[in-house]
């Protein structure tokens, strides 16, 4: 996956956040996730709302 496309799916995380999904159902989501998809983009998902990356990437 390309890393505009990790950015998009982070951009759909960030409405999600915008519009009031509290921070432990998005990570409840996105580890249901795990299973069904490429395990390795989740991750780097589940990275950014837990904030482990770079503070500008953060989503919580």
């Amino acid at each position: 996956m390309a890393r505009s496309d990790l950015m998009s799916l982070r951009a759909v995380l960030v409405d999600f956040k915008v519009r009031g999904m509290p921070k432990d159902e998005m990570l409840e989501c996105l580890e249901n996730l795990r299973a069904a998809a490429d395990e390795n983009i989740i991750l780097e998902l589940m990275d950014f709302v837990e904030g482990y990356c770079i503070k500008d990437l953060s989503i919580y």
